[in-house]
């Protein structure tokens, strides 16, 4: 079976850490690409609550171009939100199918950990 896309239409954005170092690679025609993958917290439902739980999951992704530019001058774990579209790739090895979800980002924003925002807001205030 050779190895199929499916892309889904709709935008998905989702904030996370940057799990990896970007890399910038350039491909055999010249374009500029970076993959990496998104660690986010999911949330579990207990009962009749949902919460925030410590259950992290990952989403691969990759940039082109200008967001490949702006995606390799982040460090590892830092907090961002990316947005872009989901694909799916279907193929099969040793007679079993298997699929993967990739997000193609189309635009990359560097967020502020709550916290540290919090810190910082604290020492412009005393200044």
């Amino acid at each position: 079976m050779e190895q199929q896309t499916r892309y889904y239409p709709t935008n998905f954005k989702q904030v996370g850490r940057l799990a990896r170092e970007p890399e910038l690679k350039i491909t055999n025609t010249g374009k500029k690409l970076s993959r990496n993958a998104l660690a986010y917290n999911g949330y579990m439902k207990t009962g009749r609550v949902d919460r925030e739980g410590n259950n992290s999951s990952f989403l691969e992704f990759v940039c082109w171009e200008k967001v490949a530019e702006v995606l390799i001058n982040l460090p590892k774990g830092r907090l961002v939100e990316v947005e872009g579209t989901l694909h799916e790739k279907v193929w099969e090895k040793d007679g079993k199918k298997i699929s993967d979800l990739e997000l193609t980002v189309s635009k990359i924003t560097p967020l502020m950990a709550k916290e540290k925002a919090s810190d910082e807001a604290a020492q412009t205030a005393g200044a």
